[in-house]
């Protein structure tokens, strides 16, 4: 008889009780993980017009910072892929805060927990955003929708035009002007950010403007992959800025998708769900829907997690011989059949058994007993035949192989988010 639909269909239903249960798990998790620092929940007051900050030509007059190289030339891109690091790390996150600048303008704040900050304020044709180091009181890079801007030391260093492409010195000298007014403009907003009183956004307002933050995040990521030296750069630092900032990432759009599901919007809260728990890979456990991260050498990223892919056997875990491995393997991709097969056999031997049993008890019956042993009514006596004779076997078992099962039952407590459907 064979039973391996019955074997394969328990298999199935207990895989599918640990990915709900690590689903749960993961929702919950989401669910009550705290707030960014700084963070004030978003409210549900109506969406207010939105008041433009004033463009490059309409700032006040401020001194023109110095031009410099960068002390490091293999370190110009350093400011704008800092920012662009932090940047992805916030998300689709909303603003911590809003204040009041003057003229209607309410710039957003995040703050990371590091205490590094960016500050967006809306102008014609989309953002201005202003990314600081931690404690400084200047921004290290300013980025508006046509140019940004590198500093170092209140020195502008670097600029680059929209492609993303870093520009000669003399091809910018006609911005340096500008960016003396961000700079100065950044000084005041940080100002204004450390004294004024902090609001949360309406979520209306949020919802209105959340599209331009994801297509400037868009944009740059396609600036880093057009220019070849940003690019290496960006490369050669992927884990050292991974390492800094996945579990802010992780906070973040965990963060977002409170937000969102107390908003309504549960698809898009489901979403932030999925990549909350990505970033929390990114610090020391799986990411669903993504290969290794790979740093230099080859070698995992520092903060990297190690990834399967759904039906390939785990990675990351210890073991003690290539043996070992085989063995964990094959559990892991053959389940059903290893198991159905140890059924079949043992069933099958236990019916050569009693073949075998009832064909000596039939030769001992034709001998007649022994000579001198009693008999009653005809039934032999002989303690040979009576042992010879089968016990009555029970009826051939439906469970699997108790150690096939444990083998599996190990893989479904640590059952992989990505078998579950995540992306």
């Amino acid at each position: 008889m064979r039973h391996t639909p019955l074997i394969a269909l328990l298999l199935a239903g207990a895989s599918l009780a640990a990915c709900q249960k690590a689903d749960t798990t993961n929702t919950a998790s989401t669910a009550e993980a705290a707030p960014p620092p700084a963070a004030l929940p978003a409210t549900n007051d109506a969406a207010a017009p939105i008041a433009d900050a004033p463009d490059a030509s309409a700032l006040p007059p401020a001194p023109a910072p110095p031009v410099a190289a960068p002390a490091d030339p293999t370190q110009a891109y350093a400011p704008a892929d800092n920012a662009y690091a932090m940047s992805s790390a916030f998300g689709d996150s909303p603003p911590d805060y809003t204040y009041d600048q003057g003229g209607g303008v309410q710039p957003w704040v995040w703050t990371a927990s590091d205490n590094s900050q960016r500050i967006a304020e809306a102008v014609p044709g989309g953002e201005r955003y202003y990314y600081y180091q931690p404690g400084a009181t200047q921004p290290y890079y300013v980025q508006d929708p046509d140019y940004g801007y590198a500093y170092q030391g209140g020195a502008l260093t670097v600029v680059f035009d929209k492609s993303g492409h870093r520009l000669a010195p003399a091809q910018f000298s006609g911005r340096v002007q500008f960016a003396g007014r961000f700079l100065a403009r950044g000084q005041a907003l940080k100002q204004s950010a450390g004294s004024a009183q902090h609001r949360g956004i309406a979520a209306a307002d949020w919802n209105a403007r959340r599209s331009y933050i994801s297509n400037q995040q868009q944009a740059w990521t396609r600036q880093t992959q057009s220019d070849p030296d940003w690019r290496t750069y960006h490369d050669q630092h992927a884990g050292q800025e991974q390492q800094q900032w996945s579990a802010e990432n992780a906070r973040r759009e965990a963060w977002a998708a409170q937000t969102d599901a107390r908003t309504g919007d549960a698809a898009r809260a489901a979403q932030e769900r999925q990549r909350a728990a990505a970033a929390q890979g990114g610090a020391g456990g799986p990411q669903p829907g993504a290969g290794d991260q790979q740093g230099q050498g080859g070698q995992p990223s520092p903060g990297g997690a190690h990834h399967t892919a759904p039906g390939q056997p785990p990675t990351g875990r210890h073991t003690t011989s290539r043996r070992g491995a085989a063995t964990r393997r094959r559990a892991w991709t053959e389940p059903a059949r290893r198991p159905g097969a140890s059924a079949r056999r043992r069933t099958e031997g236990r019916l050569a058994r009693r073949a075998a049993g009832q064909a000596g008890a039939t030769a001992a019956h034709v001998a007649g007993p022994r000579s001198g042993s009693p008999s009653r009514g005809g039934a032999p006596t002989d303690r040979r035949a009576r042992q010879s004779r089968p016990r009555r076997s029970a009826r051939p078992s439906l469970s699997v192989a108790p150690q096939a099962w444990r083998r599996h039952a190990s893989h479904l407590s640590q059952a992989d988010p990505r078998a579950c459907g995540a992306t």
